[in-house]
């Protein structure tokens, strides 16, 4: 590992935004500290809770715009020797089921 971020984001009394992660504090200060930018990662293991949980954390650690994770990930950007971050094989099944979203 050469860089590290950390931060903690707390919901109060409950009500929790969703839109953002804790990455939106922790990515620019691992990113500084490695001296790299996400533009240079080609591996991404991402915790995957819930699957908004990986598009919001993408979309947070500067791996696409805020609003593209969708797109990014339906795009097959984490498909194992495919996309342009590898991944988890899982990647295939969040692309799948964003696809089927976004076609309801």
């Amino acid at each position: 590992m050469i860089g590290a971020g950390e931060a903690i984001k707390h919901g109060s009394g409950g009500h929790i935004d969703m839109s953002y992660s804790a990455a939106v504090w922790s990515a620019p200060t691992a990113f500084k500290d490695a001296g790299v930018a996400p533009s240079d990662i080609r591996y991404a293991s991402v915790y995957d809770s819930f699957t908004i949980t990986v598009v919001v954390q993408l979309e947070d650690l500067g791996f696409c715009k805020k609003g593209e994770g969708g797109r990014f990930v339906a795009d097959g950007n984490l498909i194992s020797g495919v996309g342009s971050y590898r991944s988890t094989r899982t990647a295939e099944a969040y692309a799948t089921i964003i696809r089927a979203t976004a076609a309801v």
